[in-house]
């Protein structure tokens, strides 16, 4: 692990308005950086290799290790992942299969991944035959409070392809991978080829998902959804609804190919809060923009059913209905631009819902609109299998999934498909959550191929090139922290219009595809070190940890990007000034242990580069131990790790 700063600086000063000074070092801070860092491992499996199965490399690896696994077949290989922020490849074609073959691991699944993960991202895997006795083994299984990320895998036979902890503090994206004959093979109907149970929010982009055993296709209770450019086809199989938004949340269902087969066991194809709206739940709008609806299902269908119990009209712009059925059930729902009867499909029956020449829904749509700081506009189709292409509007937008006349070029997706949807993936620098992002803040790029031996800056403003690396955000040069050959730390430049941002990466002057990424006033992320703790100080400047809290009615002092505009101009790239005080100047608030804490000071910390820390008073009273902190700005929460809270000395 690596430090972005030796030391947090001294600064004169009366606490806690002012910083203090730091006997303690920001190595902690190296967990800002877990993936690939500089001293992490590659650990090599597969015949010949050092671990001859993925589940030994697992067990040996460090935070921020690359797991590489080649070979064909893992069976009986199974177990919990713990070691933090682990990146897993599948490096041969075809996928590396782990078949359970009977095993599981915790009678949950094949691989387990552990909160004390905190990041887990696993691409090119095939998984297959999880079963247990609670009939819900899954392919892989995520508990709370984890950013998971899944790219370019298989999912088939299991029980559960992927199934979530209950959480509302954790990401999940799934993108370009292919789910089939998932589920519960008896008409219970409780299992599902992806089960999101509960995230901050889903990013479900670019997949193919198909004849799950009387479940969902996806089923999800993400406060969030963003569902993109899949396939969700049951054909022949005889599984549930397609969509399954069981307790509502803001959702977006664009772009997408969705599917009713004639054996299908519910008469909805997207479900909206058909298990009731979670309170908890900050918005109850849904979005259906360009997808295309095909029923093959007789007798009463819904292609959309709304709890009628909802208090927000769905938007459906620019969809294809095909195959008879109401087209939503509440009444006063935003229809414009759709398309129902005969598109003219090019072959449908091969599941080509392609647009012919001459289709009546070609030029069909209407300007599709946005979202709260989300485009409603496709900019991809899909491309079979769990791939896609570029979409452009040829004359006005057609309605459904395909535009007629600009699918061309090369296919988009993981290697199989030639280039990437997202190649790169941007995340938090502090929390790693795939959230929206603020001006000025520190931001992790995830990819592949940046650079053959790690570079880092040394100096102050930051260079926007290392080694033959550039990023820009909007056109506008970022700042670059590190490079390694996995990631890249930067600075998104102050002063970028809110609203989506294109990220672009240039290596060696050759682009890679562009990452898009909602930049937002503010973004509180805190930094993290061993494990899920707040990197936080101790009014005494010692680091706060387990053997080490903070007494009731002092102050701690954690440390976070993404605090928002501040009370003076900062350059972008520049460390902070000691001479004055940049204070944070959104509304601020900070809760520890579920209860509110005052906050003395938020501002950004001297002589470092996008850093802020928010000085807090121990609420009295607080039981000793450890408890969540968190600090809202602009009415923005950020993630909630742990600090540790002392008894009161007599």
């Amino acid at each position: 692990m690596r430090a972005l700063v030796a030391e947090i600086p001294s600064r004169a000063g009366t606490w806690p308005r002012r910083v203090p000074s730091a006997p303690a070092t920001l190595a902690a801070l190296l967990t800002v950086f877990p993936v690939n860092p500089l001293g992490a491992a590659t650990l090599e499996v597969g015949p010949g290799k050092r671990y001859s199965k993925p589940c030994d490399a697992f067990r040996a690896a460090g935070p921020g290790d690359v797991v590489e696994i080649s070979g064909s077949v893992y069976e009986g290989d199974v177990c919990v992942i713990t070691a933090p922020n682990l990146t897993v490849r599948g490096v041969t074609t075809p996928r590396p299969h782990i078949k359970a073959a009977g095993a599981a691991a915790e009678a949950k699944g094949i691989w387990v991944i552990r909160t004390s993960a905190r990041s887990f991202t696993v691409e090119g895997i095939e998984f297959s035959g999880a079963q247990v006795p609670d009939r819900n083994g899954a392919g892989i299984r995520s508990d709370p409070d984890l950013t998971l990320t899944i790219r370019d895998c298989h999912f088939h036979d299991n029980e559960m392809g992927v199934l979530t902890a209950d959480s509302r503090s954790h990401d999940v994206t799934i993108e370009n991978s292919i789910f089939e004959d998932n589920g519960d093979p008896t008409p219970a109907g409780q299992a599902h080829n992806v089960y999101v149970n509960g995230a901050r929010r889903l990013t479900f982009r670019g997949n193919y998902s198909r004849r799950s055993r009387y479940g969902q296709l996806l089923k999800s209770r993400a406060t969030e959804n963003y569902i993109l450019y899949n396939r969700l086809t049951q054909e022949n199989g005889n599984g549930s609804r397609e969509i399954d938004i069981s307790n509502g949340g803001l959702t977006y269902v664009i772009g997408n190919v969705i599917e009713q087969g004639p054996q299908s066991q519910n008469p909805n194809l997207l479900g909206y809060a058909p298990e009731g709206f979670d309170q908890f739940h900050p918005s109850s709008q849904l979005y259906v923009v360009n997808n295309t609806f095909v029923n093959r299902m007789s007798g009463r269908v819904e292609f959309v059913w709304v709890n009628p119990a909802a208090t927000a009209k769905a938007v459906l712009r620019n969809n294809i209905f095909s195959g008879g059925g109401i087209v939503v059930n509440q009444a006063d729902a935003i229809q414009e631009g759709n398309f129902t009867g005969d598109p003219s499909f090019t072959n449908p029956s091969a599941y080509d819902f392609t647009l012919r020449a001459g289709s009546a829904a070609i030029d069909a749509g209407v300007d599709p609109g946005s979202g709260p700081n989300f485009s409603l506009r496709p900019t991809l189709h899909y491309r079979h299998p769990a791939c896609g292409s570029g979409r452009s509007v040829v004359r006005q937008i057609d309605a459904g999934a395909y535009e007629f006349g600009s699918e061309s070029g090369q296919p988009e997706g993981p290697p199989r498909c030639r280039a990437a949807f997202s190649p790169v993936a941007v995340a938090h620098g502090a929390s790693f959550s795939s959230d929206a992002l603020a001006p000025g803040m520190i931001a992790s790029l995830f990819g592949s191929d940046f650079a053959t031996d790690p570079l880092q800056s040394t100096a102050t403003p930051l260079p926007t090139q290392l080694g033959d690396v550039r990023i820009t955000v909007n056109a506008v040069p970022a700042p670059l922290f590190f490079v390694t050959r996995g990631q890249v730390n930067f600075q998104i430049p102050w002063g970028l219009d809110l609203g989506e941002a294109l990220v672009q990466v240039t290596v060696g002057g050759v682009a890679k595809p562009g990452a898009w990424i909602r930049l937002q006033a503010s973004a509180p992320g805190i930094f993290l070190f061993d494990g899920d703790r707040a990197l936080a100080q101790n009014q005494d400047y010692s680091l706060n940890t387990a053997a080490n809290g903070a007494p009731p009615s002092s102050y701690i002092t954690v440390y976070l990007t993404g605090q928002g505009p501040l009370s003076r101009f900062l350059a972008t790239g520049a460390a902070t000034p000691a001479f004055a005080l940049y204070e944070a100047t959104l509304p601020r608030s900070a809760t520890i242990g579920g209860r509110e804490a005052e906050v003395a000071f938020l501002g950004m910390t001297p002589g470092l580069v996008a850093v802020a820390q928010a000085n807090i008073r121990v609420p009295e009273g607080l039981a000793p131990g450890d408890h969540r902190i968190a600090v809202t700005v602009g009415g923005v929460s950020s993630n909630a790790p742990r600090v540790t809270v002392a008894p009161v000395t007599p």
